[in-house]
């Protein structure tokens, strides 16, 4: 050990190269994670989505090794004997620490930057079983991941949040829309969680109901879209498809199934609705991975509230522009694992995990991005399924400068 710190040209030095190596363990995650986000974000080839993101997740994991190794050479390594290596792992493991450094920047000063707004919600959850008490799960794998300690898969959290909507029209004040996301009918959750959840929805006596996306994964599951034919709505219930609707085969099956249940496609459409006897304007934006979007200009006329449904909150810019009041997205499940003073880690955005989950406003719309109801993959940890009645409130549109819903 003494030869190992003379080496490395003494005890300081050794500390110095172990807070580096620290920080370059954390930069590594850090940036092979953002480049996951991004994969996930984009709409490429299945295979080629997958397979980059198990490539990624990999070499993430491989970090203590990658890292590891680096420092162990930079520090006690034969320098004449490995020059040129040395120095690569050397500049990879300082470039690491320099992206942990800002995303430790990025995470200090996010009250600065966010857009995410604090609004008005009561909670309550809900555990999920079948009449036997036992979890509504289906095969050995995912019993096993059910039961791990602290694994959400199985309790719905249940939201009501008080929406404030400026320019809508008094009218709808109070308005009630039940916002479901991501129901990713794998197989892996069993028909008594979905007979559970529209059990659940349709308790919370909405006024319409919106399903942003991801609600089927499996094509001979098909049938199991009829279990949904239940929730229904006195103004309707709206939805549109995501990329993982797209694994059935052709998408329009799925258009197809939920619309003879009496549900309404808006997927790269726009059109005006009635509720409470007000003109609504209700468009729908399945981008990147299904297009286009609702052609422009937007049908004309005055509407009491414009409303988009987006799968990705990446579409927000799109809905800012042409002037949607409300957008609700899901798509990233709030990272499925949220770490304790950090949050989402894995969100599939390339904003990262910006708009991971929450409510944000950003002139001159409110956007709500539901955790959602399942995932491809059965694990959730402080981060449980969510649905969520929304409030809307009407507020007088701001002249000028930022607005917030709060």
């Amino acid at each position: 050990m003494e030869s190992w710190i003379a080496a490395a040209g003494g005890p300081w030095n050794v500390a110095g190269f172990a807070v580096t190596g620290c920080c370059a363990l954390v930069g590594h995650v850090v940036l092979w994670t953002f480049l996951v986000n991004q994969v996930s974000a984009r709409d490429f080839p299945s295979f080629v989505t997958r397979s980059a993101e198990k490539g990624f997740l990999l070499i993430a994991a491989a970090g203590p090794a990658i890292v590891g190794l680096g420092w162990f050479e930079s520090a006690f390594g034969d320098r004449s004997a490995s020059h040129v290596r040395s120095i690569a792992f050397s500049a990879y493991a300082y470039a690491c620490a320099l992206v942990m450094l800002g995303a430790a920047a990025r995470v200090a000063t996010r009250r600065w930057w966010s857009t995410e707004v604090r609004v008005p919600t009561s909670r309550r959850v809900r555990a999920i079983r079948r009449d036997d008490g036992s979890r509504p799960v289906l095969g050995a794998m995912t019993r096993v991941l059910a039961a791990l300690p602290m694994n959400e898969i199985c309790e719905l959290e249940i939201n009501e949040k008080h929406l404030r909507i400026p320019g809508m029209s008094a009218e709808l004040d109070g308005f009630t829309i039940a916002h479901l996301s991501d129901l990713h009918i794998t197989g892996r959750m069993d028909r008594d969680f979905y007979r559970r959840v529209v059990h659940e929805t349709l308790a919370l006596n909405a006024e319409s109901i919106a399903v942003t996306g991801d609600i089927i994964d499996v094509a001979r599951h098909i049938d199991w879209l009829d279990l949904l034919g239940g929730l229904q709505a006195e103004n309707g219930v709206y939805f549109v498809l995501g990329n993982h609707d797209k694994r059935v085969g052709h998408v329009e099956i799925v258009r197809r199934r939920l619309r003879a249940r009496g549900w309404t496609s808006i997927g790269g459409i726009a059109a005006h609705a009635a509720w409470r006897g007000r003109t609504v304007l209700i468009a729908g934006n399945e981008m990147p991975w299904i297009g286009p979007p609702p052609s422009e200009p937007l049908p004309p006329g005055p509407a009491a509230l414009r409303v988009a449904l987006i799968h990705s909150p990446d579409q927000l810019p799109w809905a800012r522009r042409l002037g949607f009041q409300l957008a609700l997205a899901g798509h990233t499940h709030g990272g499925q694992v949220r770490l304790p003073g950090v949050g989402a880690v894995l969100t599939p955005s390339r904003n990262g995990t910006r708009y991971a989950c929450g409510v944000f406003y950003e002139r001159p719309t409110a956007l709500h991005v539901s955790r959602g109801i399942s995932a491809l993959h059965p694990v959730r940890f402080g981060c449980r399924p969510e649905l969520t009645r929304l409030i809307l409130r009407s507020v007088p549109a701001p002249d000028h400068g930022s607005a917030d819903t709060r």
